[in-house]
Formats: structure tokens, sequence, C-alpha cells
């Protein structure tokens, strides 16, 4: 078996695994179903494929109570299962900062993920107009420039 072969194989029994575990939690999805919910999360590519099923080997409760630290595709997937209805089956994340689930949380931090309004006020940048440190509002010739200038 190739190297390729192989890659097929994992990925096959990653999707596997994670639409299983998916099933296990709402059991009413079919199978179809529920690679369909993984396909609109976003989480049924290679990568997040794999990262997925990874997380749910570690933490078979991710579904229900959902670490900080977890894939950015288990966040979709939990806003994709609450959007077609299934939300009392699962648990939110919520920003690992300021505590709201009612946003996106792209941004992997040392506290856990969370919402770009946090990681915008956490990040404090050198402004090049007052010198001072503060949040920067946008970025000219002359280098990033903070809110209050």
């Amino acid at each position: 078996m190739n190297q390729k072969q192989r890659n097929r194989r994992d990925l096959a029994e990653a999707r596997a695994s994670i639409v299983g575990h998916v099933r296990q939690r709402i059991p009413e999805l079919t199978e179809q179903a529920a690679q369909a919910v993984l396909e609109r999360a976003k989480a049924w590519g290679p990568i997040p494929a794999r990262e997925l099923a990874r997380h749910f080997a570690e933490r078979g409760d991710a579904l229900t109570d959902p670490s900080p630290h977890c894939p950015a595709a288990l966040v979709r997937l939990l806003r994709q299962l609450k959007a077609d209805g299934f939300g009392e089956a699962v648990t939110q994340l919520s920003c690992a900062i300021c505590g709201r689930s009612d946003r996106e949380l792209p941004r992997p931090t040392p506290q856990g993920r969370c919402c770009m309004w946090c990681v915008c006020r956490t990040e404090l940048r050198k402004c090049t107009r007052c010198g001072q440190d503060g949040l920067i509002a946008c970025r000219l010739e002359e280098g990033p420039i903070c809110r209050r200038c």
C-alpha cells in the first residue's frame, strides 16, 4: 500500500469516526444527515476531519463539554448542529475571556478560543503617532495608528 492509499484510508477512518461520534450523541441523525451537517460545518475536509477525529478520541464528551482548546472545526460543528435544531443535544463553546457564546471564536489563545473582540482588546500594539501601546484602528504608510489618534 503506497502513501496515497494510506492517506485515503486514514481519512475514511477519521470521517467514519466523527460521523459515529455525532450519531452517538444525536441518534436521530442518519449517516448521510450527519455527513451533511459535517460538510456544512466545513468539518469534512481532510485536515478538519482528522483534527476532529483526534479531538473526539481524546475527549469523548467534546459535544457536551467542549474544551476551550478545541479545533475550530468543533466550534463550527456545534454552531451548525444548533442551527439545524439539535442545540439541546450539544453545548456551545464560550469565549475564554468574555464568556459569550453568541460570537464566532476564530482565534486560539493561551486561555482558549476567543472572539475577535477579546483578541483585539488584548493585543495592544505601539502606535506610530503617539508612541504608546493601544488598540490599532488602522495601518497607514507611516505604520499602525491607535484608536485614540
